[in-house]
């Protein structure tokens, strides 16, 4: 059926030394296949544990925005109130709409530009998904290739012997 070689300190056959090695190439591909696809799932997390970093450092610029509008209008409120002119005055309403203003273009800029880097890390995210996708597709072609070459081998080696 097969011939018999020495390997290392024993005899081995040339079959079982083929089957071996077929399956060491076969667990080759699937393990790395398998380190790919666990590896994928860990940047996925990460990915989204820095989506929840990235909107909760949002939100919290927002807040600090907010509050030093309400300070500077504090501030301002106190500096009209000193030279004797009362909240109901049109001075102060305009200083408040424009502190206002203020506050909400500069909150508008720091959405935009969370939205930004969003999109921007979605879309890395996306073509590394799919360059790693692409990977472990072909990890586990090449290990099924493997295997139907050995099938075709071992019925040649089954009709020949």
């Amino acid at each position: 059926m097969g011939g018999v070689m020495y390997a290392g300190k024993q005899y081995v056959s040339t079959a079982q030394a083929a089957f071996s090695k077929r399956n060491r190439t076969y667990r080759y591909y699937t393990d790395a296949a398998d380190a790919a696809e666990q590896k994928s799932r860990q940047d996925w997390l990460n990915g989204a544990q820095e989506r929840t970093y990235i909107f909760r450092s949002a939100a919290e610029k927002n807040r600090a925005l907010a509050q030093a509008a309400r300070e500077q209008l504090a501030a301002d409120q106190v500096s009209l109130a000193k030279r004797g002119i009362t909240q109901d005055s049109v001075t102060a309403q305009l200083l408040a709409e424009k502190e206002k203003l203020k506050t909400d273009l500069a909150q508008e800029k720091a959405s935009a530009e969370t939205a930004a880097t969003l999109l921007q890390k979605e879309k890395d995210a996306q073509a590394q998904l799919e360059a790693r996708r692409e990977k472990i597709s072909a990890l586990r072609k090449a290990g099924n290739q493997k295997g139907r070459l050995w099938k075709i081998g071992k019925q040649l080696f089954s009709w020949l012997s």
